[in-house]
């Protein structure tokens, strides 16, 4: 999840679907706070996806509701302005939302054969300044690489973790 839904939370849904695979057990869609309406991703952030061998095509913003939120195993969001909307517009999602810097950096001292649903409820700590990742939005080619790069490299923790990959990727 992030704000608009053209950016940040797209580009994890894509990865997360491309790094999966067909046969994953998971399924990943994305949502924003303040979703815009489009049917597809940021220019900048479809070439960065490119550039790492991710489709982007298909897509349709989404606004995030209830419904959609409680239907979700875990929910991964962008930054903190996105955890503090969940809090305030479902406070009992607060135990299945993190940033996904945040969750990648739990995830990285899963003990094997771990629940990892379970283990992030369980070592869940307050969201550090660097867990956040900027909004690429307007904002160049740039900064929608670091975005995308950044997201792709916390989903290869968290993918192999949450068991919705046999490992990371490589690339």
């Amino acid at each position: 999840m992030c704000d608009g839904n053209l950016a940040r939370s797209p580009s994890a849904e894509f990865i997360s679907r491309h790094r999966a695979g067909e046969g994953s057990p998971w399924s990943f869609t994305s949502c924003g706070a303040r979703a815009v309406r489009s049917d597809r991703v940021m220019t900048d952030v479809a070439n960065a996806l490119g550039e790492l061998g991710v489709p982007s095509a298909g897509f349709h913003s989404r606004q995030a509701t209830t419904s959609i939120l409680r239907e979700a195993t875990l929910i991964l969001t962008a930054d903190a302005r996105q955890n503090a909307w969940i809090v305030e517009e479902t406070p009992g999602l607060f135990r299945r939302t993190y940033l996904i810097r945040q969750a990648a950096r739990l995830l990285s001292d899963l003990p094997g054969g771990a629940d990892p649903v379970a283990f992030l409820e369980r070592v869940k700590d307050r969201p550090r300044p660097d867990d956040d990742i900027d909004d690429p939005y307007r904002k160049g080619p740039e900064a929608a690489r670091r975005a995308v790069r950044e997201i792709d490299e916390a989903l290869a923790i968290i993918l192999p973790a949450i068991g919705a990959t046999g490992s990371a990727h490589s690339g």
